[in-house]
């Protein structure tokens, strides 16, 4: 879109959780040339942006205006009038005490067209997560929804009278109230209500950070500080505030509340992220390599043409698989190309990819090397005559096909796609620079990159997918904390879960 002007969309990106943002919203961010973001915008979403849209961190915090309102309205509508379609993705919805309604009027008076694609608030959804519902039938028919930022001019009187018309509503929520609880529960308590009313504070509602304690209006404010919750924080008060279910997480399992960076390309860590996640991980994608299949095809298309010639085919990643199926498509062929040809993946991952386009591994090995392929596979199935048909990353050398010809295996060794290094985008170095439990690398391309990028993981720990990948990480310099034998979703969680188990028994 750039012959006309372009359009802009308001899109609540919903209270935390990525899987809470609306189908329709999810498919505006997909369709954006442009996103701008907020700070707690989870890095999953900005995940589904097209590959070449161009990513802008708008994201304020408390004492942490990095770019102003006035600034972020002027961007939205020249990207807007370049003919762009631009996604203003903010947290909760749009219009629950964000700016939403001053972008919607700067895009008007700018003549530039704007719609708003509502989103699931934080509060609503945040007490819910912690099994507290705003309103009850029989404890609460009136709810109020209030923001815990006040002008900075506002005196203690009249922070009391802001609250006295909303002090006997039977709910009170309070959103953004971590910088200003204690002034607003005592302002609540002046304004008459009943300082023994049961009340909670949620932070990072709907993630896996969520914590949540309990008290009444009186102690809230001392009760946050001593569990040391940080924003964001919202605070509920009311009858139904006794009604939440004290836990240190939103989910639960051994990796609750841990933050874990992947290095994966952008969609082949996918079934990983969604393990870890399932365990209680928040899992934060900072991709150093992707994937190209911008090679010369000929060669494997000719491979598959002539398929019934080989005994063999070798499939050492998931790269590998799809590089596969694209060539069938564009052929016209199905997997019924591959007959009688037995077919030897390297690992789990490579294997559950092969099911998934209909074809099934007759061997894989018990350890998931290069190395431990060729020599489980040649001890058990003869490859002395054999015709092998080996795929590959273009960086993969030649080392593997060298030790099946050893065998005696006659190997076609096709260049199938290509692993290209690339630096992160900005807000996946933004969530590196955080506080983060583990970093996962699964390939040596990826850690000599972040090595040759002079990236910083702090105090992460260092989780590599495989020995080959752990020697890379040694060769650059760094200790590796954990190695998973077992290349999968499965063998990852089963190494982190013991790892942070050990350590909370040792301490």
């Amino acid at each position: 879109m750039n012959s006309r002007t372009g359009i802009v969309t308001l899109v609540g990106a919903g209270p935390g959780d990525p899987g809470l943002i609306t189908v329709e919203g999810l498919r505006a961010l997909r369709r954006a040339d442009v996103v701008i973001y907020d700070r707690l915008v989870s890095t999953q979403l900005l995940e589904q942006a097209r590959d070449d849209a161009e990513l802008i961190d708008a994201g304020k915090s408390p004492g942490d205006h990095r770019i102003k309102q006035e600034d972020i309205n002027v961007l939205i509508v020249a990207h807007a009038r370049q003919g762009k379609r631009v996604v203003r993705l903010k947290g909760g919805d749009p219009f629950m005490f964000g700016r939403g309604s001053d972008e919607v009027a700067a895009c008007r008076e700018a003549g530039v067209p704007c719609g708003v694609i509502p989103g699931v608030t934080s509060a609503i959804a945040g007490p819910a997560a912690a099994g507290i519902p705003v309103t009850d039938r029989r404890r609460a028919r009136t709810v109020a929804f209030v923001t815990g930022r006040t002008a900075d001019d506002l005196t203690a009187a009249e922070e009391v009278a802001r609250y006295r018309a909303i002090a006997h509503v039977d709910t009170i929520v309070i959103l953004m109230s971590r910088g200003s609880l204690d002034a607003s529960t005592n302002a609540i308590i002046a304004a008459g209500r009943d300082p023994r009313t049961p009340a909670a504070a949620i932070q990072s509602a709907t993630t896996p950070q969520q914590r949540m304690v309990k008290a009444t209006l009186a102690e809230i404010a001392e009760a946050v500080s001593r569990a040391g919750l940080e924003a964001p924080l919202l605070t509920v008060i009311g009858d139904v505030a006794a009604l939440g279910e004290e836990s240190p997480g939103h989910r639960q399992g051994p990796l609750a509340g841990r933050r874990i960076v992947l290095t994966r390309p952008h969609g082949a860590g996918r079934e990983m992220a969604n393990m870890l996640r399932k365990a209680g991980a928040m899992v934060i994608s900072c991709p150093l390599i992707r994937i190209s299949y911008a090679v010369d095809t000929a060669p494997l298309e000719a491979a598959l043409r002539r398929m019934n010639e080989y005994a063999w085919l070798m499939v050492t990643s998931q790269h590998a698989v799809l590089a596969i199926k694209k060539r069938l498509a564009a052929l016209r062929l199905d997997t019924r190309v591959f007959g009688s040809t037995r077919i030897a993946a390297i690992g789990p991952a490579t294997n559950a990819a092969l099911r998934r386009i209909g074809l099934r591994s007759d061997f894989v090995p018990t350890l998931h090397t290069g190395e431990a392929l060729v020599a489980q596979l040649s001890a058990v199935h003869s490859l002395d005559g054999s015709h092998v048909l080996y795929p590959r990353a273009d960086i993969a050398g030649e080392a593997l096909a060298g030790r099946m010809r050893k065998c005696g295996a006659t190997v076609d060794d096709i260049v199938a796609y290509a692993t290209v290094v690339c630096v992160p985008p900005e807000w996946a170095l933004a969530r590196l620079a955080d506080e983060n439990d583990v970093l996962v690398f699964s390939s040596p391309s990826a850690m000599r990159q972040f090595a040759n990028l002079q990236l910083s993981g702090g105090s992460a720990k260092i989780a590599c997918l495989g020995p080959t990948t752990a020697r890379a990480a040694e060769a650059c310099g760094l200790s590796v904390d954990i190695v998973a034998a077992n290349h999968s979703g499965e063998g990852l969680l089963d190494e982190l879960a013991g790892y942070f188990e050990a350590l909370a028994t040792s301490k």
